[in-house]
């Protein structure tokens, strides 16, 4: 899954929508942004930490979780806000010792997402363009698959490396009046490759009900139905988080079986 960080989000955003960007957003814990209510001004600091844990429980059941905030909008619009979180059942998987820095990088990308839901199509477009225009000239395609990574989604098949990454499986949806492919299977504007899904089972030797397990005891969705039908019961967040986690431990295989 091609992977891209805070400034890369906000680069994404501002180069593909010039006429409606006004700056990136303000970005605080959810705590704090609490504090800057009207709702909440005045309350002791012990009443808002109770109230923020309500709203982690709601967000992604996790009441101890880091939660952070993005607030900003785009010209001639009402401010949004964007949330992101880094569960406890997540430490020790991604972020390290930053899950702050997490938490607050997935807001960063949730905002972009919502506030400007058209950057990604506009920059994959442009992207391809230049690509053409570049042919052979090494220098210029560096320079480009270096900042807009974010917009090529070719992928590996399971096994081929790219660094310490194997290419995911999980990319936006498709674009008006195109339709999913037949093994891809879609999850709320994601759509999951399922031949990807397939191999990754087959290389961690997890059969369907022990995915099934996973998904239905991580996620807290039923576990009625096909796998499918449990996978497409997740949010588009929750997809994410499942191709991060799934991958990893495909990749972590791989590497121990090369050593």
């Amino acid at each position: 899954q091609p992977i891209i960080g805070e400034d890369g989000w906000l680069s994404l955003a501002a180069r593909a929508c010039p006429e409606a960007w006004v700056g990136p957003p303000k970005t605080m814990r959810l705590e704090e942004y609490l504090q800057t209510q009207e709702a909440y001004k005045g309350k002791p600091y012990t009443e808002i930490k109770e109230i923020a844990r309500e709203i982690k429980q709601d967000l992604c059941r996790d009441p101890d979780a880091y939660v952070w905030v993005a607030v900003g909008h785009r010209k001639d619009q009402d401010d949004a806000i964007g949330y992101g979180w880094y569960k406890k059942s997540e430490e020790g998987v991604v972020a390290k010792n930053l899950p702050g820095n997490q938490a607050r990088v997935r807001a960063i990308k949730r905002w972009v997402r919502e506030v400007y839901p058209e950057a990604k199509a506009k920059m994959k477009e442009s992207t391809a363009t230049w690509m053409e225009r570049a042919k052979d000239v090494k220098e210029v395609q560096r320079v480009i698959e270096a900042e807009y990574h974010i917009v090529t989604e070719e992928p590996l098949k399971l096994g081929e490396k790219t660094g310490e990454k194997v290419e995911a499986a999980a990319t936006s949806t498709p674009a008006a009046g195109e339709k999913y492919p037949n093994d891809q299977l879609e999850c709320e504007g994601f759509h999951l490759d399922l031949q990807w899904l397939k191999e990754s089972q087959r290389e961690l030797k997890w059969s369907n009900e022990t995915l099934k397990t996973f998904l239905t005891s991580e996620y807290k969705v039923s576990p009625t139905g096909t796998l499918q039908d449990v996978i497409k019961r997740l949010t588009r967040e929750q997809v994410e988080e499942f191709v991060e986690e799934f991958q990893r431990r495909v990749t972590e295989k791989q590497g121990k079986l090369s050593d």
